[in-house]
């Protein structure tokens, strides 16, 4: 037990460093205008995500140890299937909202409208990756889900947004 939260503070520790890396390095690539542009979006992005996950990331950790615990694999694959179409149609469905708002009124001022692909793009994605990380924490292993929650997340960003500088 005692190993277990170590390695998980280990990697909380790491993804916090982590974070702050990538923050650094967006801060310097983008700029200040841009940076405050990118600042902004993450955060849309993240109240998005809220609304996408639609309660399945708690719904998941809590069945999916339920049904491990029981050996119910069946009701846990499909449960799995459930929560990731749906999470993902929501994605879908509130990128195409804010997408459609953002372009056809002034919802967004002209200089965010370049990085309105990385919020459209990341907006699928971010739920389901939270969606199986809590699926991950379900099945008990609570470092391998440390380590996609902070990694993985600012791998994505990082990638995203040096496509799209690039």
């Amino acid at each position: 037990m005692l190993r277990r939260i170590s390695h998980v503070l280990i990697f909380k520790i790491l993804g916090a460093g982590l974070t702050f890396f990538v923050q650094v390095m967006l801060a310097r690539l983008l700029g200040v205008a841009d940076y405050g542009v990118v600042t902004f979006l993450l955060t849309l992005l993240g109240f998005a995500t809220l609304l996408a996950k639609f309660g399945f990331d708690n719904t998941c950790m809590r069945l999916v140890s339920e049904y491990r615990a029981v050996q119910n694999w069946p009701l846990m694959i499909g449960l799995m299937m459930v929560a990731a179409s749906t999470v993902a149609a929501f994605g879908l469905l509130i990128a195409v909202g804010i997408g459609y708002l953002g372009t056809s009124t002034t919802l967004f001022p002209e200089a965010y409208r370049s990085y309105t692909p990385l919020l459209l793009g990341l907006l699928p994605l971010l739920p389901l990756q939270n969606v199986a990380v809590s699926m991950v924490r379900g099945l008990g292993a609570q470092a391998a889900a440390e380590i996609s929650e902070t990694a993985f997340r600012q791998m994505m960003l990082l990638a995203c947004l040096v496509l799209l500088v690039l």
